[in-house]
């Protein structure tokens, strides 16, 4: 395996190695400008060949493979990604999933609130008020510019308030929330805190330990280059232990009592029920594997510092940007805007004329860089954007 972190070495530009091995993968880069990874990734070469491989299997039933070697080897890949433990980690199809089984699993009364920030991802946001009918609550606190102080998130926390739910790294403009500041306090309290991680798993390191994260969801298809499908789920061991899941099956149970009582799993292996989606759990260990191999610091140095040269770009041209300003709320997207909807839609339109690819959002357009990209991708973006006739 090429290993990015070593071979990089702070240069500006990737050495020819790692050009090669990039263009291996990724075909798609010498195709076009792609700059829409907040949306959807694509796939390295051997995770879709690890997909074929499994193909292929199907037509040899008559050698069924290990399942809980594969299972167990893709869990330790996930943990080591985010500093858990493989008994922690569950495997879901998508982000909306591991939120739902939250929401319907944490021990919550009529009269217990959830809050979550405002404007979020309906992903982050409809599992909670599907629970609106059982009597629980959620309250939103609204922010605006390019995110929220953390403090004036947990000064809307309430007497009531028994979980708090947010993205680590915010959708519309990469705004990244501070989980460990944020996850001391709810814990201090009893407060469950769930987290979309879509946004962050894969190109920005993820410490569920340090952040004190209750549960944690994210699907496999962005930045975990994983495709469509597939998914993690994290639910810390305390917290497993308190929480019924609304589906059961044998894989969720140790044994059931003479009496009918069902005994489960005391860990996130309770959320399992039948079989599993093994190519897609195998696919996304792959691309894992990929990420843990290169070193996920690497991975986000290398795709904040093409972020960064294209957020100087943009401010260069008189844009404005929409994402934040500040270090340590930056993530590697980056949202713009020319200031009118209508020029937003056209410059859009023009890009993707010009096999440039990025994405049209509430808060202007977005772009996202990953550590396959190069300069010339934020280059080419900046000569189109100085091109664009106003």
């Amino acid at each position: 395996m090429c290993r990015f972190g070593e071979i990089f070495k702070g240069v500006g530009t990737l050495t020819s190695r790692c050009d090669d091995f990039v263009a291996r993968e990724f075909p798609l880069v010498d195709q076009v400008t792609y700059l829409n990874n907040a949306a959807q990734c694509p796939a390295p070469r051997r995770t879709v060949q690890e997909l074929q491989r499994w193909a292929g299997r199907l037509m040899h039933a008559h050698r069924p493979p290990d399942v809980q070697k594969q299972l167990q080897s893709a869990r330790e890949s996930l943990a080591k990604l985010i500093n858990a433990d493989s008994s922690e980690i569950a495997f879901i199809s998508n982000t909306s999933e591991g939120v739902g089984l939250a929401a319907s699993s944490l021990p919550l009364n009529p009269g217990d609130r959830v809050l979550v920030p405002e404007p979020e991802h309906p992903s982050l946001v409809l599992p909670w008020l599907n629970l609106h009918p059982l009597g629980v609550e959620v309250d939103r606190m609204s922010w605006s510019g390019s995110g929220f102080r953390e403090d004036d998130l947990l000064a809307a926390v309430g007497e009531r308030t028994r979980v708090v739910a947010l993205s680590h790294v915010q959708w519309l403009n990469g705004f990244v929330s501070d989980l460990a500041h944020i996850g001391r306090f709810c814990r201090e309290r009893d407060i469950f805190l769930v987290v979309d991680g879509i946004q962050s798993l894969g190109v920005m390191p993820v410490d569920v330990c340090e952040c004190d994260i209750s549960v944690l969801a994210a699907g496999g298809s962005k930045w975990l280059m994983g495709g469509r499908g597939n998914g993690c789920l994290y639910v810390r061991a305390d917290v497993a232990r308190r929480m019924r899941p609304p589906l059961v099956g044998r894989h969720g149970i140790c044994e059931v009592s003479e009496a009918g009582d069902l005994c489960l799993y005391p860990d996130a292996r309770r959320f399992q029920t039948g079989a599993w989606n093994l190519p897609a759990v195998s696919a996304l260990q792959t691309s894992v594997e990929l990420l843990l191999g290169s070193g996920v610091d690497w991975v986000y140095r290398r795709a904040r510092k093409l972020a960064h040269r294209l957020e100087l770009g943009v401010a260069d041209l008189g844009l404005c940007r929409t994402s934040p300003s500040g270090n340590e709320n930056r993530s590697p997207i980056v949202s713009f805007t020319t200031g009118d909807l209508a020029r937003d839609i056209r410059l859009v339109g023009e890009l993707e004329r010009r096999d440039i690819y990025v994405s049209l959002r509430d808060r202007g357009i977005r772009a996202g860089c990953h550590f396959f990209n190069r300069t010339r991708d934020v280059d080419r973006i900046l000569e189109v954007l100085d091109d664009f006739s106003w």
